[in-house]
């Protein structure tokens, strides 16, 4: 079935692109491609932000295994095949949670398996390669923990250990989130069903899952800590104001629209919730057939719960949730919360095909009334298409989408009336109607899917690097940096989707610096990133008056550039720029040869990454530093601001001398001379875990101007040494390898236990 969706992408010619795949996702692979592929660990990322930590962004999903793929040949190729592979394997999972979690049949198992493995949600988040890379291990998890709880197998632990370990190595934490929710739930639930085995009975069938949770916990450790570490210094620290947290929140009008399939119109990527017409006649008779289980009501309220949270301001959920769920406020775009519901009705819709083969079994058509639903709908769409033409305004109508396309009424109505052939034909000759109808279901959604943006595959020149800002563009190991003002035109963006693209890279919008490893003074993320202390920076960058939201880049904010002495202190010798203009750009910037509708600018007279200053300005706060910064008398390549103070400075009578030795991502060496004391600003981000040390002694990293680097230096010839390893790096990789240890005895003690139990098993057989 992937290979079938994404066929168009595998000659090589075409490959699958997008907005966040194109400026996010194949940046930040390529960048770690090329770090490892040189013996390098990407600890520390200096391409962006004026320098943040790579690894401990977790959407980086440097140990993610599918992620490696990109370490072979064949580019953004792989964002192909990764992509493949990630929604086989949700595919293979959700079919082994169907079948021994929910105890169904081979087929109504596959039914399952194609609802949620290839559901609008599914292919949707293609486009975004770390949901893409942990929705996947969602049914994983929930068949492991239902496993060990079930077989109280260690075994079974240690494999729910190993499936939570890399759904959190995807770097998708949102849905690591949900699913952690999601299987509290379901021991929950195991534990409601068994309530009669008494405490004692339920503390010894919890023990697996909660050790197997643990063990997965543990593994990851080395990534969550200094994830952890970030989040504090990021801008999602403390959680999410409730307007942000509200960001992209299912919308009411038009939500038929998106929780059933159209096959004709696209449906934005955020809001793609459909599991198809036939798995939702499915979970209807599911619910009615077994409207007195508890695993099928708690599937139905999860489903049908996750929708109206998902609505955001539209219902009080939302709020409900926002303020009481531990955790909940630290994520935004609340319609990612159709995740869970699709999962639900995926099960559902196994239930559902398994009680469809019973009841033809057993000749009883009368109770699978339930299924009238698909003409009853076909019929209100029908009704409210006409209406629509009609130009009536009815409220009620806003939830259908308008317009309503006629395919998909037509599609409906084929697709009934194949049902119909199908229990026909299930009827006559025998055969289960859950064999007949899976390949209706996979019909259904690969017709579906094909409007989504992931499917509208692009030349593979697109990923291609722009030449020209490659070889004209300071790298990242060089003393300088570089800051795009350009903005496409209305012409390129109103263009085809290949040229509109090509536009942004010929601008080099962030983060597509990344690709070529070119240090770049703004970013693009709307993760955790981007740090607290640079958005607080930025706003002396900007114009007065603009606005600093945090996820949009410098280039979307402004065209106009920040006062000189600023870039000067920051390193930014380039600047793209728009071909003609002039307007805010300093005048020291002057054109490099080359024509077209973008040009950069240059001037040779900035300062260096690293500079020896002796007028050691102290402030009590970040905020003050930064503050003083933005003064109009402050200049910054005379003076220092030093957070906290404490550095002795004295004028120099005879001129330094501050040579730049080593500029590594996580090494920076330099040698100085100077007659007088004084602080060498290093031009990066300071961050917790850069250490430092003067002629071998090691001293603080003190913070200066609000974002950057220092060390105090006294006077006389110094050879200076930066390195970077996250805070607690040590103990991250012990409780890794404590959690590597407690899966394999895990998993050690679950195959013994078998062997032992097959053994016990032959002798109860001797003769």
């Amino acid at each position: 079935m992937p290979l079938a969706l994404f066929h168009q992408a595998l000659s090589g010619r075409f490959v699958v692109a997008g907005y966040d795949l194109i400026l996010y996702a194949y940046p930040y692979r390529a960048a770690a491609a090329a770090a490892l592929a040189r013996g390098r660990f990407p600890f520390w990322n200096p391409d962006i932000y004026a320098g943040v930590p790579f690894f401990a962004n977790i959407q980086s999903a440097v140990l993610y295994p599918v992620n490696w793929l990109f370490s072979w040949p064949g580019g953004p190729q792989m964002l192909t095949w990764s992509i493949i592979i990630n929604l086989a394997i949700g595919g293979v999972l959700f079919y082994g949670f169907c079948r021994r979690a929910l105890q169904v049949s081979p087929a109504p198992a596959l039914i399952g398996a194609l609802a949620f493995g290839f559901s609008g949600f599914a292919i949707a988040q293609s486009e975004h390669l770390n949901q893409n890379g942990a929705i996947p291990w969602i049914p994983g998890v929930l068949l492991a923990v239902d496993q060990a709880y079930r077989t109280r197998r260690p075994l079974w632990a240690g494999v729910l250990g190993i499936v939570l370990a890399l759904e959190i190595f995807a770097g998708a934490p949102q849905e690591v989130y949900y699913t952690v929710l999601l299987a509290l739930g379901w021991l929950a639930l195991l534990l409601l069903r068994h309530r009669g085995a008494g405490l004692r009975r339920a503390a010894l069938d919890l023990r697996w899952p909660l050790l197997g949770l643990a063990a997965g916990l543990l593994l990851a450790m080395v990534q969550l800590l200094p994830t952890l570490e970030l989040t504090r210094y990021s801008v999602r620290s403390g959680g999410l104001p409730v307007d942000e947290a509200l960001a992209f929140s299912l919308p009411v009008r038009g939500v038929l629209g998106n929780l059933l399939a159209d096959y004709g119109a696209p449906l934005y990527t955020e809001w793609a919730g459909y599991v198809g017409l036939l798995a939702t006649l499915l979970v209807a008779l599911a619910i009615a057939r077994r409207w007195r289980d508890p695993l099928a009501v708690a599937l139905a309220a999860l489903a049908a719960l996750c929708v109206l949270v998902a609505l955001g301001h539209a219902t009080p959920l939302f709020s409900i949730a926002y303020h009481l769920l531990p955790g909940f406020s630290s994520f935004r775009v609340p319609a990612r919360l159709l995740l869970l519901s699709t999962f639900a009705l995926a099960a559902l819709a196994a239930l559902g095909a398994a009680e469809l083969d019973r009841l033809l079994a057993d000749r009883r058509w009368r109770a699978a009334w339930p299924l009238l639903l698909g003409p009853l709908l076909l019929l209100l769409y029908a009704v409210a298409f006409a209406l629509q033409r009609r130009g009536v305004g009815w409220r009620a109508l806003k939830i259908f989408p308008d317009p309503i396309l006629s395919r998909q009424l037509i599609g409906w109505l084929a697709l009934l009336v194949g049902v119909a052939v199908i229990l026909l034909l299930a009827n006559t000759r025998g055969f289960p109607a859950s064999t007949l109808l899976a390949p209706v279901v996979a019909l259904e959604l690969f017709m579906a899917a094909q409007p989504l943006n992931p499917l509208h595959v692009l030349p593979a020149q697109v990923y291609a690097p722009d030449p020209v800002l490659a070889a004209e563009l300071p790298s990242d190991t060089s003393p300088y940096r570089s800051l795009s003002l350009a903005r496409p035109s209305n012409a390129s963006l109103a263009d085809t989707a290949y040229r509109g693209y090509d536009t942004r890279r010929a601008i080099d919008q962030p983060d597509l610096a990344m690709e070529t490893g070119r240090a770049t003074l703004d970013g693009y993320d709307g993760g955790i990133l981007p740090l607290a202390s640079y958005v607080r920076f930025r706003a002396i960058l900007l114009p007065p008056g603009a606005g600093n939201p945090p996820d949009f880049p410098l280039i979307s904010l402004t065209d106009s550039a920040p006062p000189p002495a600023l870039l000067h202190m920051l390193g930014v010798r380039d600047l793209v720029v728009n071909q003609g203009a002039s307007a805010g750009v300093p005048s020291g910037y002057q054109d490099l040869p080359g024509a077209g509708l973008f040009t950069v600018r240059e001037d040779p007279t900035v300062l260096s990454r690293a500079f020896l200053l002796h007028d050691v300005q102290s402030a009590s706060s970040s905020q003050q530093a930064v503050a003083l910064a933005g003064a109009a008398s402050f200049t910054p390549d005379q003076s220092a601001i030093v957070t906290g103070g404490g550095c002795a400075a004295s004028l120099a009578s005879a001129p330094d001398r501050v040579d730049l030795v080593r500029n590594d991502p996580e090494r920076v060496e330099v040698r100085s001379a100077s007659d007088a004391a004084g602080v060498l600003v290093i031009s990066s981000t300071n961050y917790p875990g850069w250490r430092a040390t003067v002629d071998g002694l090691p001293v603080a990293v003190r913070e200066v101007d609000g974002l950057l680097q220092g060390v105090c230096l006294p006077a006389g010839r110094h050879a200076i040494v930066l390195t970077f390893l996250p805070d607690g790096w040590g103990l991250a990789l012990g409780l890794s390898v404590l959690g590597v240890a407690l899966t394999l005895g895990l998993g050690a003690a679950g195959l013994l236990g078998r062997r032992r139990h097959l053994g016990l098993q032959g002798l109860d057989h001797r003769p």
